[in-house]
């Protein structure tokens, strides 16, 4: 059975869960946004408030690693930071269609590809054995011509060799990572989950500043963000980070960051009763 994605939900008034998997002690995000807002329905293809669908391409044991925050989720708390939505072959039920076929056409329906790449090269394609999957996603994505962003696990990095390498295809992966190297394209690499979040939401950011018009530019560019941590001795020691962001029409909009849900929603329902909102 398919893995089932994240689902925007209420948790309060005026108030949006935008990510994270709350079967894990993990840090999980809560946006707050002090305006009406009706989260879109449940659902791989939902998207709105000008929400992009970002295709991820990875193999399997990036899901895994590391244990409780993996490399994909980190990935998916990045883009769901920057306001986007998750398309990931993972959550998706058999099809009538070829395998190769379905994601291909998966990709096209997406507005950015982005990639996770490791050190093994993936399953061939039934119909084309001579690329795996991941690759036969970056050619796709290349050749539809859709903004490609590449982040690369770093050959120091410490991981589970046996998780890791891979015995069957290992020399096809060196050429692919070459490949990707030689593109191009700017290649970010990284070795923890946490580095690889921010990575990915800086860059989103980025890509969605750069293809704003300028008008609409100069107007995000007013908005001002102030961000601190905090934490208190029933946490004993573990914090929680806390975003506001006012922007120029002034539109108020919250986002904290946390491990303890009860330590977080205490903070937030201080600052809502001084910034004099509500909070359900």
């Amino acid at each position: 059975m398919p893995r089932r994605r994240d689902e925007p939900s209420s948790v309060g008034s005026g108030a949006v869960y935008v990510g994270g998997d709350t079967s894990a002690p993990v840090t999980t995000t809560y946006t707050y946004v002090d305006v009406q807002y009706a989260p879109p329905p449940p659902g791989p293809s939902a998207v709105s408030g000008g929400a992009r669908r970002v295709f991820l391409s990875h193999t399997g044991e990036l899901r895994k690693f590391p244990t409780g925050y993996s490399f994909v989720t980190a990935v998916e708390r990045g883009v769901s930071r920057a306001g986007d939505a998750v398309v990931d072959m993972e959550y998706f039920t058999a099809q009538d269609s070829l395998p190769a076929n379905y994601c291909v056409e998966r990709v096209k329906n997406c507005e950015v590809y982005l990639a996770i790449v490791g050190f093994r090269y993936g399953s061939p394609v039934c119909e084309q054995p001579q690329l795996s999957y991941t690759e036969l996603e970056f050619n796709t994505a290349s050749q539809v011509g859709i903004p490609r962003l590449i982040f690369m696990l770093d050959e120091d990095a410490q991981v589970p060799y046996r998780l890791f390498h891979d015995n069957a295809y290992g020399e096809r992966q060196i050429a692919f990572r070459a490949r990707l190297k030689d593109s191009g394209l700017i290649v970010a690499t990284f070795s923890a989950a946490a580095e690889l979040e921010n990575l990915a939401y800086q860059a989103l950011t980025e890509l969605k500043r750069r293809s704003q018009p300028e008008t609409e530019r100069r107007s995000t560019e007013g908005a001002q963000s102030t961000e601190r941590s905090f934490s208190d001795e029933s946490t004993a020691g573990s914090g929680v980070r806390y975003t506001k962001t006012v922007a120029p029409d002034g539109t108020v909009t919250h986002t904290v960051d946390f491990a303890d849900q009860e330590f977080a929603g205490r903070w937030l329902a201080r600052e809502f009763r001084e910034e004099g909102g509500t909070s359900g």
